[in-house]
């Protein structure tokens, strides 16, 4: 979702596996990138709810978007590591 007067991209996900989340939320160095039409987002904040994470909770990431690289409307592709998701909805 495009918030904070679109300068700010929120990637949020519910957790299935909470040891895989975990492991996921602890690489800071190497966080999902967001690829849209007009750039890439790779600039994150990686938002930690406590210390063990949940089967079914909700979390997020928020990431900078100050030169409107996504918008409302969008379909980008969220890259990590290997793993790509083509299409995602941006709002």
């Amino acid at each position: 979702a495009v918030v904070a007067d679109g300068g700010l991209i929120t990637l949020t996900y519910v957790v299935l596996d909470p040891e895989k989340a975990q492991r996921f939320q602890a690489a800071t160095t190497t966080p999902p990138v967001l690829v849209s039409t007009r750039g890439s987002l790779s600039h994150v904040a990686l938002m930690k709810q406590g210390h063990g994470m949940r089967a079914g909770q909700s979390y997020y990431l928020v990431y900078q978007n100050t030169s409107s690289e996504v918008r409302p409307g969008d379909k980008i592709e969220i890259t990590y590591g290997d793993l790509r998701l083509a299409g995602a909805p941006v709002w």
